[in-house]
């Protein structure tokens, strides 16, 4: 269990940074596939087997006043001379940041935020494609945790109305486990049992 605990929260700061430090994040979108008017609004390097990539926030304001921007998320090589993207995929949703979940060969975790909630994508690079393996919305960051096999699994919590605020506390966590492939969903606990879950087994000891 001792590898279980070291486990550290998703924080805002972690995959907003992206677009705060991010030295381009003012600039003409480079990526295949887009038009000139659109503006990079977050990027992140992303090093994976065989390839070394880059995802792209983008964001294409209408020609209406009343019309929100399209934000679209792009995964490309960081190779010169690709002629089209691995991934992309349009929102109307507002980009918090981007960052991969490791050094190498992680999953790439890409937060939005729309109406009152926020709305997470996780990326997989497999056989050689780009894939989106979870989409989840939650009213707060994931945690993501490492089992004592060093496995990786996601961690979100449905908070509680109590007082007027929203609290973990007496809220419950859906749990999910990289399988090498995708996310495979163990179980939905109680927060303060979420670190005991980390099968499906131990998931349902604890509910």
């Amino acid at each position: 269990m001792t590898r279980t605990r070291e486990w550290r929260l998703a924080h805002v700061a972690l995959v907003i940074a992206a677009i705060t430090a991010s030295p381009i994040a003012s600039m003409r979108a480079q990526a295949p596939g887009t038009a000139p008017s659109e503006a990079v609004r977050a990027s992140a390097p992303w090093s994976v087997t065989g390839a070394d990539l880059v995802c792209v926030v983008t964001e294409q304001r209408s020609q209406k006043s009343d019309a929100l921007p399209t934000r679209r998320l792009i995964v490309y090589p960081e190779k010169q001379g690709a002629s089209q993207p691995l991934f992309s995929t349009e929102t109307p949703d507002t980009p918090l940041g981007i960052s991969p979940l490791g050094e190498y060969n992680a999953r790439m975790l890409v937060a939005w935020v729309g109406g009152s909630a926020y709305h997470f994508q996780v990326l997989a690079y497999l056989d050689g494609k780009a894939r989106e393996v979870l989409a989840k919305g939650s009213r707060a960051f994931p945690e993501i945790v490492r089992d004592q096999q060093g496995n990786e699994l996601l961690l979100f919590t449905e908070l509680r109305l109590e007082e007027g605020q929203w609290r973990r506390e007496h809220g419950t966590t859906e749990v999910f486990a990289w399988t090498g492939h995708g996310y495979d969903r163990l179980g939905q606990v109680p927060w303060v049992k979420r670190l005991e879950c980390t099968s499906k087994e131990t998931c349902a000891r604890v509910q």
